[in-house]
């Protein structure tokens, strides 16, 4: 008697071609017969359905929730429906397909969940799923929409408020999805999401928490790339980093919310996404010490007001003291002198004229005096740019 190809998995003979009527990929297959093989074929072998390919008739699937299952390289062909389940164990879908609707609705996993290169060919639903601990969904498909959300209300009717994968670590990376697909993430608490790879442009994203660093919302990705590359000596090392596609994930993001007229989390996007370009070592020094450093340590990629004002106020009184110095500025004739307060506010005024490139007093200045005060006319209104900048930005949000 010939063995069904996955005869490892299923101990049965084949049917027709290659495989049993569990591993047969025919779509007419008895579906009475069917079920009593997978019967028999759980009794047997637990909870390892590898390659198995279910009818379109089968929504529902019957198995030991205390031991591991494992569907990995599965095919669904109609709608399953895995909601109210407790998954004690790992849980395994590794490569499997579902070709109808999937819903995880109100289901437990408590070990690892696994998603790695699983397509979803229809509408996917996680609404009120718990992932108590891992999760990866990493190089999966997503045709169609596919909603991660908390439930609303729970079991009892009582409106509940916590978030999907909080308490969880949550492996999103190099996701695929269609061009008619959408990515809902609702109630969700993405600060240990990894990301990387996954287009994010058009995902929708209602009340969700983001990691926070001093007030801004960022990446879990980005912590974990700026704390390994604090911890390599070798720089080749520390080049492999994937600050690139970090900065993409972000300028996504920033087009995400600029669209939805969420500019608050639009403008901490836009300073991670500055953030990475800044701290990759594989941009060129000149953009990375000459502008993005300068930029960043001024304004704050133009998020922060408070940087060039309080540069600015800065410019004012240190070039409003060096006037007072002996021998840089005189007035009629006379020295000033930083003992006298006259002279300290007639300073201080030469400085603030200068600043906004007023006709400066009567005051008359040596070479020296005269180079300081070209220094401050060409920063000066630069601070002043980068300060009305800022604000612009703030209050267009």
């Amino acid at each position: 008697m010939e063995q069904c190809k996955y005869f490892n998995i299923c101990h049965l003979p084949k049917d027709n071609d290659q495989y049993c009527i569990l591993h047969s990929p025919n779509r007419d297959k008895n579906y009475q017969v069917f079920c009593n093989m997978l019967k028999k074929h759980c009794e047997i072998n637990g909870n390892k359905f590898n390659h198995i390919i279910f009818p379109e008739q089968i929504n529902h699937i019957d198995f030991d929730l205390e031991q591991e299952v494992d569907f990995s390289d599965c095919v669904f062909l109609g709608e399953v429906n895995f909601t109210n389940r407790y998954f004690e164990q790992n849980t395994l879908f590794d490569r499997a397909e579902f070709n109808s609707d999937v819903s995880f609705s109100k289901t437990t996993f408590f070990n690892k969940a696994s998603f790695i290169g699983t397509k979803f060919r229809n509408n996917t639903t996680f609404e009120g799923t718990k992932f108590s601990r891992l999760a990866y969904f990493n190089n999966a498909v997503f045709d169609n929409r596919a909603i991660f959300s908390n439930a609303d209300v729970s079991n009892d009717g009582i409106e509940n408020y916590d978030y999907i994968f909080r308490g969880s670590n949550v492996d999103f990376r190099h996701v695929h999805l269609s061009p008619n697909s959408k990515l809902v993430f609702r109630r969700a608490d993405l600060s240990v999401v990894k990301f990387i790879g996954t287009p994010l442009i058009y995902a929708e994203f209602i009340r969700v928490n983001w990691a926070l660093s001093n007030g801004r919302k960022l990446l879990f990705d980005e912590l974990r790339t700026v704390e390994k590359a604090k911890s390599l000596k070798e720089g080749y090392l520390i080049k492999q980093l994937p600050f690139d596609d970090i900065e993409k994930l972000y300028r996504d993001l920033k087009y995400n919310h600029e669209i939805k007229m969420d500019r608050n989390s639009a403008g901490d996007f836009h300073y991670g996404e500055k953030e990475m370009q800044r701290l990759n070592p594989n941009n060129s020094r000149a953009l990375r010490w000459v502008l993005l450093y300068p930029y960043w340590g001024l304004s704050g990629y133009s998020e922060s007001y408070m940087r060039p004002l309080l540069w600015g106020f800065l410019l004012l009184i240190l070039c409003a003291i060096c006037y007072l110095l002996p021998g840089l500025a005189t007035q009629n004739g006379k020295a000033l002198s930083i003992l006298e307060k006259t002279d300290i506010l007639q300073s201080l005024h030469y400085s603030l004229q200068t600043m906004f490139l007023l006709k400066p007093t009567d005051i008359q200045l040596t070479l020296i005096g005269k180079c300081i005060k070209t220094t401050e006319s060409i920063l000066g209104p630069f601070f002043i740019a980068l300060f009305a900048l800022a604000v612009r930005q703030k209050l267009k949000r």
